[in-house]
């Protein structure tokens, strides 16, 4: 996954930080007009393969959720078997989050500008 944005939101009534990577190139107007609405990003979408990471502002791990081939996977709460190295500040998210469970292995790392 080559293209990556990280985004302010709301996870349930909590503050988080969405690291979202992508496959193609993510249509930045189409989020920032959905996330203008209720500080969530639950009126965006996109066709494809996908890594979707929801962070604590402390950086802890809150869910994680692929999509690719109409196939989806989504682990919440502390993910057993996570190692997560993530941080926010000055602007940026940077990190790296590998999980092995018996549902899904990820290795993902980023390193983008957080939207304002």
């Amino acid at each position: 996954m080559n293209h990556a944005v990280a985004y302010a939101a709301k996870f349930f009534d909590s503050e988080a930080t969405v690291v979202l990577l992508c496959s193609k190139p993510i249509p930045m107007d189409k989020l920032k007009e959905a996330l203008k609405s209720d500080d969530d990003d639950n009126d965006f979408s996109l066709p494809e393969p996908r890594v979707k990471l929801t962070f604590e502002p402390s950086g802890q791990l809150m869910s994680v959720f692929a999509w690719a081939d109409n196939r989806s996977i989504s682990l919440s709460g502390k993910a057993e078997g996570a190692k997560v190295d993530a941080t926010f500040a000055n602007g940026k998210a940077h990190g790296k989050v590998t999980v092995k469970s018996d549902k899904c292995q990820l290795d993902v790392s980023f390193d983008t500008p957080i939207l304002k």
